[in-house]
């Protein structure tokens, strides 16, 4: 035995390595383009649906062919040459016929796909193309004539294999394809859909055609419509219940040939029942169908019952098939039913429970109010409600509706006692700093009895099991006196009694908490946050109590909707308010202050006299900083947050120490023949300095000079740079600020528009008392003149502007002058004499 298992392993090794070499020698013979004449040339790849690489060769086959491959798994031979093992393997068929005109029926058969196509490919006929055990498909066509590229599609996925291929020839012509069979459902009248003509009839001789359409009440024995000689057909309204078979006769005017067209069948059905009736009696239900989903207007069906028991459980057959209606049949996808009952009913406390898949509701008033309401897509699952009914009769109505998937509906009902304890006001949570009082329990609806007289007892209890008599709380409603204790929680029901029964209310709940903080004292070096209900909302009814905060937080709470411990009230975290108060003494320094929230939040260095930083706006979490020159002593920190709704976080963060570079001025103008860049800082953090960038188009950027910066002050600085190249028009500038770390950041931009070099005149020179000035300016600009006594001291303004800038100077002593000429943006000195 284990000789001949290590022979065998040899044998596979050494077949494996065969096969190998097989393949490596394949894929020579054959260009996977060319159509066999009047029989197959099938090109082979290795692969499952593969005809693009590791093409393999070709075999060929005759017209009509049942092809094996030479068993389920093995080589077959590929042009002589070559073999492909038979387990995972493609081939596509071609073949190149020349067909003479008429109906042709075509037969492939495969394990696994396989597809056929008349035109080349562009098209397939038959589509069989997954994967399946040996199974045939067929289909008849019209061909004209002529000569046609067959294509048969075929591969191999494992297991068994085989091809087959198979035509015929049926006769030189074809009735065509007419619409398609029809199940119409109508009350009073029926009007099937018209038929539609999928395709033509076809003759070989042309198309000189006739059309009649025929009828028959079996399919077998057909009788020709008086008018119906059209391509298309509609039956008129009013079709009778039953079912009718149609077909089209087609006639070849030429030949006196005739088609025939397939057969289509028509089942007319009426719709019964009128959608109003209650049932009753022995039919307890009576369930009126309809089409869609949450439909009770349009495509009415009919009616169905359920037996005799008022409690049914009804499951429609199965969960997607077509049965039987008092009317129309039902197909059990997507359907409506409403049901109803009219039921006499004895005095009691029922309990109704309903079940669906999908949406169910039950109504015992006709439909006016739901008392069980779970009408939305869902698997099946039941809902249950218990309601105290005197003796009478009720309209019952069950709506239901299927939207897919499994279907049920089910009802039961039961008395669970004869009588009720009815339903009391709601639970309670009290928060107050003083005397708490709850609100008065309310009689949402009274206890009832079938019979005797009825009283009522108030009871309580401290652990929602053993309860006491309240002393005097005899009536359908209590209230609490003032004073309830706190910290404390209590439960209260109402037992109703008719001297034989005894029946209670619901159980509410008091919780009641006493408040925490005076909302006014500031923390000490840390928070205290005074908690408020509500969004922004600081006042006192409100409060619910106190908490800490170290002086540098950052705090979550315990969620975006949950109760948050503080002390006093529990804090609900959905929408509050916080404001926190904190007194620090700092030293002599420079503050960076940062705060951040989701919500709103804004923060106050005064006591809230006014707010240093504000982002007190509804928002997703951020922050934001703002830098103060310098503090020194102590001060009222408030930092005030609320909460409007989903992610809740407030947080506060300070540093002391040099602040970073704040910029708080930039500008520029023409001096001269350049431009003067200058700006201001009011307090630096490891700057380094500043590039001074130019741009033409304010889109790119060169830097034309650096300005060392002061490193770390606290003190104003001032800064200026000359632009001795500007281009004539707008230039545009901006700041390049380097921190010693490489960090940067970029001013504003500014605009400076250059008018070139500037030409300023003054004549005559000497003067004996008047001077004109000619210069180049903008429309409107005008200029002014500083005069500057070179010899005495001092200066003189001249606004006064003469026409064409022409200035009297008459008033000076004779001397020599320095004349200050500003135009605009622009200015230039000039030296002149003034004569005696």
């Amino acid at each position: 035995m284990r000789t001949f298992i290590f022979v065998t392993g040899i044998l596979t090794i050494f077949l494996g390595s065969i096969s190998e070499a097989l393949y490596a020698q394949c894929g020579t013979a054959g260009d996977q383009v060319t159509y066999g004449s009047n029989s197959w040339i099938g090109y082979v790849y290795n692969g499952q649906n593969n005809f693009t690489t590791a093409y393999q060769g070709f075999i060929t086959e005759t017209q009509n062919f049942d092809e094996g491959f030479n068993g389920d798994f093995g080589p077959f031979a590929v042009n002589t040459a070559c073999s492909v093992t038979s387990t995972d393997f493609s081939v596509r068929f071609k073949m190149q016929l020349n067909l003479a005109c008429g109906t042709y029926q075509f037969t492939v058969g495969a394990d696994d796909g396989v597809r056929f196509s008349t035109d080349g490919g562009s098209t397939f006929l038959i589509n069989d193309y997954s994967d399946h055990g040996y199974r045939t498909t067929t289909a008849t066509t019209f061909l004209t004539g002529g000569l046609y590229n067959f294509i048969t599609e075929y591969y191999e996925n494992g297991g068994n294999n085989r091809v087959t291929f198979s035509y015929v020839f049926l006769s030189n012509s074809t009735g065509g394809v007419i619409g398609s069979d029809q199940t119409v459902c109508g009350n009073p009248a029926i009007d099937p859909t018209a038929f539609t003509s999928t395709s033509p009839a076809l003759f070989c001789s042309g198309n000189a055609l006739t059309y009649q359409w025929q009828s028959s009440p079996d399919n077998s024995v057909w009788s020709d419509i008086s008018g119906a000689n059209s391509v298309i057909y509609d039956i008129p309204s009013g079709f009778a219940i039953g079912t009718q078979y149609f077909r089209r006769r087609a006639t070849d005017n030429v030949t006196s040939d005739v088609a025939y067209s397939n057969t289509l069948t028509v089942i007319g059905q009426n719709s019964l029942g009128d959608q109003v009736t209650y049932g009753s009696g022995a039919t307890p239900w009576i369930g009126y169908v309809y089409d869609g989903v949450n439909n009770f207007s349009t495509n009415y069906l009919g009616y169905l019952t359920e037996p005799a028991a008022a409690n049914f459980d009804e499951s429609f057959t199965c969960d997607a098939c077509t049965i039987s209606l008092n009317g129309c049949n039902l197909f059990t996808e997507t359907f409506t039913v409403r049901f109803k009952s009219q039921q006499t009913l004895p005095c009691g406390n029922y309990q109704f429970t309903i079940g669906g898949d999908d949406g169910v509701r039950l109504s015992i008033d006709g439909g006016s109010t739901f008392l069980i309401n779970d009408y939305n897509d869902h698997s099946y699952r039941t809902a249950t409600a218990t309601t105290y009914l005197t003796a009478g009769t009720y309209d019952l109505v069950l709506e239901y509706y299927e939207s897919g998937g499994g279907n049920r509906v089910t009802f039961s009902s039961s008395i669970v006692s004869n009588g009720t304890g009815g339903q009391i006001g709601s639970s309670q949570t009290l928060c107050n700093a003083g005397a708490i009082d709850p609100a008065a329990f309310t009689n949402i609806t009274s206890a009832a009895f079938c019979t005797g007289v009825l009283t009522y007892q108030w009871q309580d209890s401290p652990d929602n099991s053993t309860f006491t008599d309240i002393s005097g709380a005899t009536s359908a409603t209590y209230d609490i006196p003032s004073g309830f204790p706190a910290p404390a929680t209590r439960y209260y029901r109402r037992s109703a009694a008719n001297g034989v029964t005894t029946e209670y209310s619901n159980t509410v709940t008091i919780i009641a908490t006493s408040v925490s903080g005076d909302q006014v004292t500031y923390g000490n070096g840390s928070w205290i946050g005074y908690a408020y209900d509500g969004v922004n909302n600081y006042s006192s009814p409100s409060y619910q109590g106190s908490f800490t905060e170290p002086a540098i937080f950052d705090e979550s709470f315990c969620g975006d909707n949950c109760d948050f411990t503080i002390a006093g009230c529990p804090l609900n975290t959905q929408t509050f308010t916080v404001r926190f108060k904190m007194r620090i003494t700092l030293a002599n320094a420079g503050y960076t202050f940062t705060i951040g929230a989701d919500d709103g939040v804004r923060l106050s260095i005064d006591g809230g006299s006014t707010y240093l930083l504000s982002d007190y706006s509804d928002h997703g979490y951020r922050t934001i900083t703002s830098g103060v020159t310098n503090l020194n002593g102590t001060y009222d920190f408030i930092l005030e947050f609320y909460e409007n709704g989903g992610g809740n976080r407030v947080s506060f963060n300070y540093v002391a120490g040099p602040l970073p570079v704040t910029l708080t001025e930039f500008n520029g103008r023409q001096v001269d023949n350049h431009n003067l860049l200058e700006w201001t800082t009011a307090s630096e953090k490891n700057n380094s300095g500043f590039y001074v960038e130019r741009s033409l188009d304010a889109r790119k950027f060169e830097s034309i000079g650096w300005v060392a910066g002061n490193g770390t002050t606290l003190i104003q600085q001032s800064y200026f740079l000359k632009d001795e190249q500007p281009q004539v028009g707008i230039n545009y500038y901006r700041l390049n600020q380097q921190d010693f770390d490489l960090k940067q950041e970029y001013s504003k931009v500014i605009s400076i528009t250059y008018n070139g070099e500037q030409e300023f005149n003054l004549y005559p020179n000497p003067s004996k008392g008047d001077v004109t000035i000619t210069y180049h300016a903008q429309l409107g600009e005008v200029p002014y003149l500083k005069i500057i006594d070179t010899i005495r001291g001092g200066d003189t303004n001249f606004s006064a502007i003469q026409s064409q800038g022409k200035f009297y100077l008459s008033n000076l002593p004779p001397g020599i002058y320095l004349a200050w000429i500003t135009v605009g943006k622009n200015s230039a000195k000039k030296k002149f004499i003034i004569l005696e």
